[in-house]
């Protein structure tokens, strides 16, 4: 059975390993009902499918929303809506690739990757987030706390790219170029960058 699924603003999305969140840890508490019924194998294999799909387009970052079709007739409907909610910006799996701790989803996310170790699963940035935000303030005319926020984000945008090797930018082009272009990266800066991820895979 296809299903449309909404995708919300996917230029926000990274894709992430197991490896590349060794933080993360059981929650220990039953968020879900139930949860050894809830077939957390096929929800996860759902999630990296649409994401494969994200990643054969490319996304103007000016999207707010993309439509995926897939498959999700061997999901009941609360595994559907587990997978749904993996593509909204504000029910998502939130984090970045320097953070420690996820703003949500550690259930579903350990849940998953418990289930199958080795997923590719989408995240949604945290830091690019605040872009959103921006265009809130900015629209109610809260300049200056638009441009304060700005400024952290731009902080935080290179926070994030110390965190890249050349394994993870392969993964994440588009997400390396919205912190590049967000971070307000300079092409000297750039260069650095290049010259060392090419020391590191010496």
């Amino acid at each position: 059975m296809n299903l449309e699924i909404e995708v919300e603003h996917p230029t926000n999305l990274w894709f992430a390993k197991r490896g590349d969140l060794p933080w993360l840890t059981d929650p220990a508490d039953n968020r879900y009902q139930d949860a050894e019924s809830i077939n957390w194998t096929g929800i996860g294999r759902a999630v990296q499918v649409i994401g494969q799909q994200l990643r054969s387009r490319k996304h103007n970052p000016a999207d707010e929303t993309v439509t995926v079709t897939t498959d999700l007739g061997a999901l009941n409907e609360l595994e559907q809506e587990i997978v749904s909610w993996w593509f909204k910006l504000d029910l998502g799996i939130s984090s970045d690739i320097h953070h420690d701790a996820l703003e949500d989803g550690r259930h579903r996310l350990w849940n998953v990757w418990s289930a199958d170790k080795d997923l590719e699963l989408p995240i949604y940035s945290q830091v690019l987030r605040s872009k959103q935000n921006i265009g809130v303030l900015r629209d109610r005319g809260e300049s200056k706390a638009a441009q304060n926020l700005h400024e952290v984000m731009m902080l935080s945008c290179r926070e994030a790219l110390d965190d890249f090797d050349n394994e993870f930018l392969q993964r994440n082009r588009p997400y390396y170029r919205e912190l590049i272009r967000w971070g307000k990266v300079s092409i000297i800066e750039r260069f650095t960058l290049r010259r060392e991820r090419a020391q590191w895979s010496d």
